[in-house]
């Protein structure tokens, strides 16, 4: 499948109201690195809308205006993996992870449901099918995995996404310190007009 290199949006591009910016900005451009890539922004900066408008660009039947990707071809992994929480999608099962669409079955998009069982248990169960799908993959995508998990399952997750980047490239939504203040990845603030980093660092000083 691919590696990210960038993701610019334009104003053309029907969610562009929803990205936090400066009010004169015309585009926006994103820069991914191989390894862990950490998206971050207030609330409401449009870090969902970047993943959400990801997959719709992979994976939709038509390329939406007002997004351009540049992407490095992976030739030994045709897998793309998004793992999120979503209200609206189809053909949901909630103990396992099944394929959005049958017709992308070389660029299958898995997806979670988090309704019926508790944040943590989804979560967990989440963690556990992520690593063993993630070998099949060149690109891997998580929309705050975090969300309830407790001290010692935040490690496991630090040390699974880490695991994960070596062998596969990490795009991952969060707010949460622990991940945001990894170790050597890269960190891609939706709006640098407003960064989140320095927000984060305060936060953390704060508690030493």
């Amino acid at each position: 499948m691919i590696i990210l290199n960038t993701i610019a949006f334009d104003s053309s591009h029907i969610h562009w109201d929803r990205f936090s910016k400066p009010k004169e900005t015309k585009q926006i451009e994103f820069q991914f690195k191989p390894g862990v890539n950490v998206v971050i922004g207030h609330n409401g900066a449009g870090k969902s809308t970047l993943l959400k408008s990801v997959r719709e660009y992979l994976f939709g039947k038509s390329k939406p205006n007002g997004i351009s990707i540049s992407s490095t071809k992976s030739d030994d992994k045709e897998m793309v993996y998004f793992f999120m929480s979503e209200d609206n999608i189809p053909s949901l099962n909630l103990n396992q992870i099944t394929p959005f669409d049958q017709n992308f079955m070389h660029k299958t998009v898995y997806w979670m449901d988090r309704k019926e069982m508790s944040s943590g248990m989804n979560t967990n169960a989440m963690l556990k099918e992520a690593e063993k799908l993630s070998k099949e993959a060149s690109l891997v995508f998580f929309d705050e995995p975090e969300q309830a998990l407790d001290a010692k399952a935040m490690i496991q997750l630090q040390k699974m996404i880490k695991k994960i980047a070596k062998h596969s490239q990490v795009v991952l939504v969060t707010h949460h310190p622990a991940l945001i203040l990894m170790k050597g990845v890269n960190i891609i603030e939706i709006n640098e007009e407003q960064p989140y980093l320095d927000d984060v660092k305060t936060l953390v000083s704060g508690l030493m």
